[in-house]
């Protein structure tokens, strides 16, 4: 019987380091769990941050180029401003030779009809002179 008995004791021992394997297993699981659990907060800040400095970072990005383009439009406004006046100032110019020239067509045909008058003032003598009879 002693063969029995040891076979038995074996296997108890066998069943007692199996069940302890197991638990140490169970546990083993159970406490990378519990890390992993304590761990992904910090892990979840982590990404946080680093989101937000990337957030940060583009609204920064965005506020510079805001600035540049604001920039932009106001020295745009300006050339506008000055290309406006100038146009004004080019109108009232052309305004003004308009005018101008109005006023030397009308010289021009004032004169033109002068000039025809004194032609048939002219004509008239002319042909009294070379007719004194008629």
């Amino acid at each position: 019987m002693e063969l029995s008995q040891l076979l038995n004791e074996i296997r108890a021992n066998y069943e007692k380091i199996l069940t302890r394997n197991q638990i140490e297993t169970v546990l083993s699981t159970r406490i990378q769990v519990m890390i992993s659990y304590r761990q992904a907060p910090s892990r979840i800040r982590r990404q946080s941050m680093s989101t937000q400095f990337l957030s940060r970072g583009l609204e920064n990005s965005l506020q510079a180029s805001e600035q540049h383009y604001q920039m932009q439009l106001q020295d745009l406004e300006a050339v506008i401003e000055g290309l406006e006046k100038e146009l004004q100032e080019v109108r009232r110019g052309i305004e003004k030779q308009l005018q101008e020239h109005e006023m030397l067509l009308n010289t021009k045909m004032r004169l033109e009809q002068e000039i025809a008058t004194y032609r048939r003032l002219l004509e008239k003598e002319e042909i009294r002179y070379l007719n004194p009879f008629s």
